[in-house]
């Protein structure tokens, strides 16, 4: 063999190998949670950890969600069109993180309709996505109005007491007057404040 015919059949090799290994990029994460692909799943909490299956040989992956209109409306999640809704969501997360999480200011607003999506970045050149998967099926969501347990417990303040667990505190009355064996209630989480006599 020559060293030109060397050259060539190298070349061609490279750019066989190229082609066989480009459909490995094609590949496209899998939403896991929040949310179901084919209903709208309820959540607790304003600030869900979104969790994926991330594919290797990603430089990043790319996670977009989108608010929609209310559940009346919704219909048949698959479709709706993610044009005319408000994007909610925008994060780009290093190659092997499976999961992200947003910080309190990017929380969403309880009693909303929401779908996220995520994609593959393997190559990014001067800021624009220049080698990406698909993006994955959307998850569609919806964020319980009520607050959750953890969001109870930080309003009043007792982070760590487990619920139904109650404060008590004796009040004592001045000296010199009967005592009459009363309590008074200082604290009941998830309970409304009784009075005693």
């Amino acid at each position: 063999m020559t060293s030109r015919t060397r050259t060539a059949v190298s070349s061609f090799l490279t750019v066989t190998l190229a082609i066989i290994v480009a459909p490995a990029f094609a590949q496209i994460p899998d939403g896991v949670s929040p949310g179901a692909a084919d209903r709208t799943a309820e959540i607790e909490g304003r600030c869900p950890t979104f969790i994926w299956n991330s594919v290797p040989g990603a430089a990043f992956h790319e996670l977009i969600g989108y608010r929609l209109p209310e559940k009346s409306e919704l219909g048949d999640p698959s479709e709706i069109d993610v044009a005319n809704t408000d994007q909610v969501l925008y994060a780009k997360v290093p190659g092997s993180a499976p999961a992200w999480e947003p910080e309190l200011a990017e929380c969403l607003t309880p009693g909303g309709n929401y779908v996220w999506f995520v994609r593959a970045v393997y190559l990014e050149e001067e800021g624009e996505v220049a080698e990406a998967s698909e993006w994955s099926y959307g998850r569609y969501f919806s964020i319980s109005s009520m607050p959750s347990v953890g969001e109870v417990e930080e309003a009043l303040g007792c982070s760590g007491v487990s619920p139904g667990t109650r404060s008590v505190r004796r009040v004592s009355k001045p000296t010199g007057q009967k005592q009459t064996g009363h309590h008074r209630v200082s604290a009941l989480p998830f309970h409304s404040r009784s009075r005693n006599p």
